[in-house]
Parts: C-alpha cells; sequence; structure tokens
C-alpha cells in the first residue's frame, strides 16, 4: 500500500440538479492545505450544492468523511507511512490495527505504549517472556509446569534419595507420589521455588498456560505483531 493507493469517491451534487461522481487522492497533496483548497476549488468550479461520500480504499469510513474536513485526520493518515517504517510493520497490517477499533489519530500513541514487538504468534511471544525473564519471580511460579518437572524428577529419584540416606520406607513413600506433588515436596526440601535456580525455573515453564492468560489480559495478534490491551 502506497500513498496514492489512498482513494475517496465523492458524490458531488449540482446546483442544476445533476450529480458527478470525483475521485480524489488526498495523500499526494504535499500538505493538508493544499489538498483542502485544492478540492474545495474543484467543488467551487463544480458550482456544487453539496457532496457525499460514496466509496473508499484503505481507509475506514470515519477518516473518509473527516479527511477533508480535519487537518489532524489528514496528518495522521500522511504520517501512518512513516510509522510502518519506524516499526517494521506492513500498512496492510496497520490497518488491521486501525480495524481492531483504533482511530487513525490514535495509532502512534498505540505503537508507541503497546506494541511488544513481532513474533510469529502468541504462543512465540510467551515462550520470549520466558527466556528473557520478563516476569516477577511470583508469576514464574504460577506458570511452573510442576507436573512436568515431577515426571522428569521421577526418573532419578531413587538415586536422590539413596545419596540423601533416607530409610527404605521414607522412599516408598516419596516415589509412590503423584508427579505433581514430588516436584512440590522436592521444591520445599530444597528451601522454597526460587532454590530452583533461574534455569531450571526457565526451563519448565507452562508456555501453553502464559499464552492463555496473554489472551484472557486482552493481549492480540495481528500479521506477526503482538500489542498488549491499552
Amino acid at each position: 500500500m502506497k500513498k496514492d493507493d489512498i482513494v475517496i469517491w465523492y458524490r458531488v451534487y449540482l446546483m442544476n440538479g445533476d450529480s458527478v461522481d470525483v475521485m480524489k487522492r488526498p495523500l499526494i497533496a504535499r500538505s493538508y492545505r493544499d489538498w483542502a483548497d485544492e478540492f474545495q476549488e474543484e467543488l467551487d468550479e463544480l458550482n456544487f450544492a453539496d457532496y457525499e461520500i460514496v466509496d473508499y480504499d484503505y481507509i475506514d469510513e470515519s477518516s473518509a468523511y473527516g479527511i477533508f474536513l480535519k487537518e489532524d485526520v489528514w496528518e495522521a493518515w500522511n504520517n501512518f507511512f512513516d510509522l510502518s517504517k519506524e516499526y517494521g510493520i506492513s500498512p496492510e497490517a496497520l490497518s488491521d490495527l486501525i480495524k481492531w477499533g483504533w482511530g487513525i489519530e490514535q495509532l502512534e500513541d498505540v505503537l508507541e505504549n503497546a506494541y511488544e514487538g513481532h513474533h510469529d504468534n502468541m504462543r512465540d511471544f510467551a515462550q520470549y517472556l520466558v527466556d528473557e525473564q520478563l516476569y516477577n519471580p511470583d508469576f514464574y511460579e504460577w506458570s511452573f509446569d510442576y507436573e512436568w518437572f515431577g515426571k522428569e524428577l521421577s526418573w532419578d529419584i531413587d538415586n536422590m534419595l539413596s545419596d540423601w540416606d533416607y530409610s527404605h520406607e521414607e522412599a516408598e513413600e516419596i516415589t509412590s507420589m503423584r508427579d505433581e506433588d514430588l516436584a512440590e515436596w522436592y521444591i520445599e526440601m530444597l528451601g522454597g521455588f526460587e532454590q530452583l535456580g533461574k534455569e531450571t525455573i526457565a526451563q519448565y515453564q507452562d508456555v501453553k498456560k502464559i499464552e492463555r492468560n496473554l489472551d484472557a489480559e486482552g493481549y492480540y495478534e495481528i500479521d506477526g505483531h503482538i500489542f498488549r490491551p491499552y
């Protein structure tokens, strides 16, 4: 999409009762003032009585009606393509962001305050949060996969218990635990969750659970770009 792809069709009603359809590309003008003056002159030359918008391309309805009357709307759409380059988001994806519910005038603020970067999907973003350790310890404890950790722990628990000099009866009770209970026992025995160490905590995160939490919090993805609620 380019600036000259932004097209609006106006139906101009003439004083003699006839009408004529006029196609305009408002963003090819050097400034809002140039665009507004040029279109007003064309309307005056046609001896118009009124006009309405009958169609538009790559622009939302509110913008189509506002781009002639409001300088901030024209400026926001003119800036639209600069934002696309700055953030590395295609104009088509930015258009989808507007369709998500943001007005064109809000777009710069949304990108500045709610854009989380390019990720293939929400699961990939969740994994990124784990890898970069961007959550606080309490969250990582909540999203820790105790069942997965306990299952892998169970493969070597007999050797551990032998090294730690547990009795046969104690060892039997421990090894008969469910995987999740075994994980919780082991963490308590270590002295707390953080004693697992950052690598282990990151390795056993339930990324699907984090993904569901992001969805519930209102995060959304557009063409591989993640946005947080704002």
